[in-house]
């Protein structure tokens, strides 16, 4: 029914705190999972559970509306079927990022594979994945990678 765990009562103090402990870890766990999933390839996660399709479908819609530079995460909350609340609480759970994060860094991402081609300008790529300033994707992009766009574009790899 959704719930992580179920604690009959009267319980035991130490059994809460233990269950606790590995709910926590068990959810750093699915977030390090997640982030790596988003690191490699955006578009090539497999679905096994029903928190993976979650995340695909997120996924997937940010990618449809890469190039949108007003797909905001009212819309996405829209998209997806669910408040901005439950949106916030659901992907900051399994990926440690607000939803505005969580779409900057897939954008960012996108932008990556596109300067890595090395056959389109830093401000062309800005506009493709949905930036209507190329000096802030550039900013967002040096936070991200800690190198700036052309610089890696240059590098083909993005390592100095």
């Amino acid at each position: 029914m959704g719930a992580d765990d179920y604690i009959t009562k009267p319980f035991n103090f130490e059994l809460l705190e233990s269950r606790i402990k590995n709910l926590l870890a068990q959810r750093r766990k699915l977030q390090k999972a997640f982030r790596k999933k988003i690191d490699v390839s955006p578009s090539e996660i497999e679905i096994t559970s029903l928190n993976e399709i979650f995340i695909k479908k997120a996924i997937d819609l940010v990618e449809e509306n890469i190039g949108n530079s007003q797909f905001s995460v009212q819309e996405m909350s829209s998209e997806l079927g669910m408040s901005r609340v439950n949106l916030y609480k659901k992907i900051s759970s399994l990926t440690g990022q607000t939803p505005v994060e969580f779409i900057r860094t897939i954008r960012l991402k996108r932008a990556a594979q596109f300067l890595k081609q090395g056959q389109l300008t830093v401000s062309e790529v800005a506009y493709r994945v949905g930036y209507n300033d190329p000096k802030y994707f550039t900013r967002q992009f040096k936070n991200e990678f800690s190198i700036t766009p052309s610089q890696y574009g240059k590098n083909g790899n993005g390592k100095s």
